[in-house]
């Protein structure tokens, strides 16, 4: 019950502030719906996303598959109406189109710039107090923000901030998860990129994205979208 009011806030927030942002789709074309994952507990849990309706079945195949392979998840996050981070043009997010997994373990780094995100302390302390409260703010229970706080502050190595990808460390994004996302549409990872290197990061490819957005029936969206997952199948 609060799950479904949790994602009723998000998605009426979201659609709320999609008005505001040039190119960001339609609230019809738009799911939101619950995936069921494991927790850094080991736990089950559930997590809202919010997705393009013609993707809805495939994502919930996509955390199933994680599930059942024991990959942990604290957040995930996907539809957010906003343009991609300096701005220029709409973020794959505002088209249902992206979904970032575990941003502490698979941060976004700015090659040029030398910034990563999420930012983190110096200090320790200071950094394990800082996560600590943004992971409360986003609802994540005391037992779950341990058990990601032993991976990323308490954990010996850690202090490469993820950006070490030789060193695989629990909730971390490998080859084999971007294969179940590109299995199942999701075909383009951050991680692949040069400039900026975002781990977290994985989407539809933006040529098919707007042509989901475009499309103004679902039927012509369902024929786009399958016809990109026989080419994502195919590879």
């Amino acid at each position: 019950m609060i799950l479904k009011k949790i994602l009723s806030i998000v998605f009426v927030f979201g659609l709320l502030m999609s008005a505001t942002v040039e190119g960001a789709i339609s609230c019809e074309k738009l799911s939101p719906f619950s995936v069921e994952c494991i927790s850094f507990t080991g736990a089950p849990k559930e997590l809202p996303i919010t997705v393009v309706d013609v993707a809805k079945d495939d994502v919930v195949e996509i955390f199933s598959t994680l599930k059942e392979k024991q990959f942990p998840i604290y957040t995930a996050s996907s539809f957010a109406p906003r343009e991609i981070r300096g701005g220029g043009r709409v973020s794959l997010h505002a088209l249902g189109a992206a979904i970032d997994v575990n941003y502490l373990m698979n941060p976004s780094f700015n090659v040029i710039e030398g910034v990563m995100i999420p930012t983190r302390k110096k200090d320790r302390a200071d950094d394990d107090e800082t996560i600590r409260r943004e992971l409360a703010e986003i609802g994540i229970s005391e037992d779950e923000i341990q058990s990601v706080l032993d991976v990323v502050i308490q954990e010996e190595g850690s202090d490469d901030r993820f950006l070490n990808r030789g060193k695989i460390r629990k909730g971390m994004i490998t080859s084999e998860q971007v294969e179940i996302f590109k299995y199942y549409g999701f075909s383009e990872w951050g991680g692949n990129w040069r400039q900026p290197m975002d781990y977290m990061h994985l989407q539809i490819p933006r040529g098919i994205a707007n042509s989901l957005a475009q499309a103004q029936d679902r039927e012509a969206r369902e024929k786009i979208w399958s016809e990109h997952l026989a080419n994502c199948r195919r590879r």
